[in-house]
């Protein structure tokens, strides 16, 4: 594999950043489903930036991006928006199972930890413990919604993550040496504050709607 496939499957925050702002644009109030799919395949790849701590999730959050992807290739106009897929799937009945806002729901949970773990990678110093602050993050978010095994696996894998110095360069510095941290600091508070405003605007259709807790 040559240097330019590599750069161009690695994580690019600014990537992110651009789809998810796409996502809210023409709403105050609602998030485009498809750029929202588009953002989360680029997050992806910073599941596998952690290593296997989170190989489960980045397999899990892949079939879920597929899920969604083929509702909105079925029927684009009511799968158009989070909130007209919500619409749609209540006025019809759809099993819970069968459900795009039971399987958003999952990609939701994942982007809770994601920003908190982000904001905490940028915020630490380089004495602390990035395996302890990322169990933090899990115990705070993504732990509530799995099974003890799952989490003592985590617990355990955490151990196991790469260096600050890595993560940091990885997540905001496009893996490469030098950047400054004028650059890293924009790259982490814009990436924050879109990520945030994409999490509360669904959290709180889902509040409203009563579909925090589809099983």
């Amino acid at each position: 594999m040559g240097e330019q496939n590599v750069i161009e499957e690695s994580f690019n925050i600014e990537r992110v950043v651009g789809l998810f702002n796409e996502s809210l644009a023409g709403s105050e109030d609602d998030v485009g489903l498809l750029l929202y799919v588009h953002a989360y395949r680029e997050l992806n790849k910073l599941f596998a930036v952690l290593g296997m701590i989170f190989k489960f999730v980045e397999k899990d959050v892949a079939d879920k991006e597929g899920i969604l992807a083929n509702l909105i290739e079925g029927n684009s106009t009511a799968y158009g928006s989070v909130a007209s897929m919500i619409a749609h799937e209540l006025q019809t009945g759809i099993p819970p199972k069968e459900q795009g806002s039971r399987t958003l729901l999952r990609l939701h949970r994942a982007l809770e930890f994601v920003i908190l773990f982000v904001r905490q990678m940028h915020e630490m110093g380089s004495d602390d413990s990035v395996s302890q602050m990322c169990r933090a993050c899990y115990e705070k978010t993504l732990a509530h919604h799995h099974g003890w095994l799952i989490r003592q696996s985590v617990s355990v894998a955490s151990r196991t993550l790469p260096s600050r110095e890595y993560l940091i360069k990885e997540i905001f510095a496009h893996h490469e040496d030098g950047v400054p941290q004028e650059l890293i600091d924009k790259h982490a508070t814009e990436f924050n504050e879109i990520a945030t405003k994409v999490y509360d605007r669904i959290q709180k259709m889902y509040v409203e709607n009563m579909i925090l807790t589809l099983p």
